[in-house]
């Protein structure tokens, strides 16, 4: 099937440009609460539901590698390191030896109860939001793409100088602030520095952290309003 012309353009655009932050912001948000709401009743990886049709997909992969052999799988590919989940085990066994399972590391492998790694939610949300540490020190085109618009910002932030500057120079010809030439160069001006604080803010939302939107936003992608807590 041939693609539309501006598919094809979408495609040649850096990811950076593409890249839906929100929503993987909400995403990371839910699951982190998910994760601490399963923790504090001791559920496995197993517990879960998938309501939107759009995880069943996701779901039935996961209930077709458990079919096939997912313990074996990761006994091969751990090797002495792996253990076994301790999910199927009863739950009676399991309450009694989170206690010191808890305490010792070497219980902790893959498939492990929740409890035996008691989830203490981050100080500071920042954590959540932190996409450098997440991905840009990690991408060249992420890096790349932060170095640009940095370079604009700075750009823009000389033009408005420079338009200053002519509107100076257009005063003093023409003397009076009310020129042509004054108003143009100060609106001129006035539109640069707007650009600048715009490509600044992009920065930081799009390559360091987008807590600020997060709260700007009221804590959701898609619904506008009061700042949520995590917790």
């Amino acid at each position: 099937m041939k693609l539309p012309p501006a598919f094809k353009l979408l495609g040649k655009m850096p990811h950076w440009l593409r890249m839906q932050s929100p929503l993987a912001d909400q995403d990371t948000v839910v699951n982190a609460k998910q994760e601490a709401y399963m923790r504090s009743l001791n559920l496995t990886t197993k517990e879960y539901a998938a309501f939107a049709r759009a995880d069943q997909g996701v779901l039935a992969a996961h209930r077709w590698f458990e079919a096939a052999g997912y313990e074996q799988m990761w006994k091969q590919r751990m090797g002495s390191s792996y253990s076994p989940d301790s999910s199927s085990s009863s739950s009676a066994e399991a309450t009694s030896s989170s206690a010191s399972s808890s305490s010792s590391s070497s219980n902790t492998g893959v498939g492990a109860r929740y409890a035996y790694k008691p989830y203490t939610p981050p100080k500071d949300e920042s954590f959540y939001f932190d996409w450098y540490e997440r991905h840009t020190k990690n991408c060249a085109e992420c890096q790349a793409g932060m170095k640009l618009t940095e370079q604009a910002a700075n750009a823009a932030a000389v033009a408005a100088l420079l338009l200053v500057i002519a509107a100076a120079s257009f005063a003093a010809a023409a003397k009076t602030l009310l020129s042509p030439g004054v108003l143009l160069c100060a609106l001129l001006a006035a539109g640069a520095v707007w650009l600048r604080g715009k490509l600044i803010d992009f920065r930081h939302g799009q390559f360091i952290s987008s807590r600020y939107r997060w709260q700007k936003d009221g804590g959701l992608s898609l619904v506008k309003g009061d700042p949520i807590k995590l917790y």
